[in-house]
């Protein structure tokens, strides 16, 4: 059952949805001085247009708002995709945001990427009905710090480390940590996801190099240290939690590289009857804990099932928003019912020319053979020099071998031009 696309159902037969996608928030709750922060423009202006995948879950009857005009292009192709498109809203990113765009409506529900305290008071103030738990609880469990003492009070296993508060305690947790076994480790600060607000120390002198930063900028601080676990699986649960009710909308195994970076999703991971079991056991006692707190609406958890005697470690962190895996999950649904293996991916590649989705499509289409894929977002930025071309794209299959060679293939279009000769 689709779960997902269930809930929603549910809520429009007494509301007009409207979608809006404010990703990137996290990033302006951090007030941290640990990691140094850097504003790449190219990277704000693509991250933007991951947007494109509200078009994704809406229906026909929903509005989704975006701040990016999509390529007409894909937009035909997402059409022939689904049958449909919603009713689309582009709004300027320099404006302030128009909320009469929703207040008019009749019954109007609001859906955002993440609550946030700005938007908590526009809907309040206009009377509009918003999905999603309190601003203030939303923002502690996205608080990586918060979260892991959320799961020592409750009894889940955490990675070995601590929160640090001072330089001293910062060197002496590393040392533990080495002296434990434990070859990297890896820093946190409060806010950041896909690998924003972390960094991973692969040696000493990685460590030593941060730490001399940290020592000569900040004086007091809150930042937690923690050993990185060796893992066998980067695993993510989606859960929606109501009322009286919660479910486990999906397990996903993550992609991750050496350094914490998301690098896609394997919608069919392959773990054992028994690690599910308890993983879902797991996840259950967390939903009734959320529940308890009074969080409602879709949330992600991050864990891993390590190759030592701790096993599954539950709880990394809590995405209190909706996620990729969120927005795809009903497509998803669709292509398990015929494919055993369904992953994403996402690829960077540059150009000295300007094309269209068309042309993309038809050169990644011919790269690809007879390999199945859908692209769920076709994101650009033209620096006036060069264009840098982001793609989201979900692959299918049921030899997991052809998935592989399909990521592979795709991936090495950063090393090569495929401008037309």
């Amino acid at each position: 059952m689709d779960h997902i696309k269930y809930i929603f159902r549910t809520l429009r037969k007494e509301h007009k949805i409207f979608w809006f996608y404010n990703i990137n928030q996290e990033q302006s709750w951090n007030t941290s001085k640990a990691i140094p922060s850097f504003t790449n423009e190219e990277q704000n202006v693509l991250m933007v247009q991951q947007e494109q995948q509200l078009l994704i879950l809406s229906e026909e009857e929903d509005t989704v708002i975006l701040r990016h005009s999509p390529d007409p292009a894909f937009l035909s192709y997402l059409q022939k995709l689904k049958g449909f498109l919603p009713q689309i809203i582009e709004i300027d990113l320099k404006e302030p945001f128009h909320w009469e765009l929703v207040s008019n409506s009749l019954r109007p529900l609001f859906v955002p990427f993440i609550m946030t305290e700005e938007i908590a008071g526009e809907c309040k103030m206009r009377e509009i009905e918003l999905f999603g738990a309190q601003f203030e609880l939303v923002k502690c469990l996205n608080d990586k710090l918060f979260v892991r003492q959320l799961a020592l009070e409750n009894n889940f296993e955490v990675p070995y480390g601590k929160v640090c508060n001072n330089i001293n305690d910062l060197k002496h947790t590393y040392d533990l940590i080495v002296s434990s076994g434990y070859e990297k480790s890896i820093l946190k600060i409060p806010y950041g996801s896909s690998g924003k607000g972390i960094r991973v120390f692969h040696n000493r002198t990685q460590f030593e190099s941060a730490f001399l930063y940290i020592q000569k900028r900040v004086e007091s601080f809150e930042v937690l240290l923690e050993a990185w676990h060796p893992w066998c699986n980067s695993l993510n649960a989606q859960i929606w939690i109501g009322d009286e009710d919660y479910s486990i909308l999906g397990i996903t195994e993550q992609r991750v590289n050496s350094d914490g970076v998301y690098l896609g999703t394997l919608y069919t991971p392959d773990v054992s009857v028994e690690v599910t079991e308890k993983y879902l056991d797991n996840m259950s006692k967390l939903a009734k804990i959320l529940q308890t707190l009074g969080y409602r609406g879709i949330l992600g958890v991050d864990s891993i099932l390590t190759n030592e005697s701790k096993g599954l470690i539950p709880i990394i962190e809590i995405n209190a928003r909706f996620t990729q895996v969120t927005y795809l999950l009903g497509l998803v649904t669709k292509f398990k019912t015929s494919f055993k293996w369904v992953e994403s991916s996402f690829f960077r590649f540059e150009s000295l020319n300007d094309y269209d989705f068309d042309y993309v499509h038809e050169w990644l289409s011919t790269r690809l053979q007879h390999r199945k894929f859908t692209i769920y977002t076709f994101a650009k930025s033209n620096t006036g020099v060069k264009t840098i071309y982001r793609l989201y794209v979900l692959f299918y299959s049921n030899q997991y071998e052809e998935i592989i060679s399909s990521i592979s293939l795709s991936r090495s279009v950063n090393s090569i031009s495929f401008d037309k000769r």
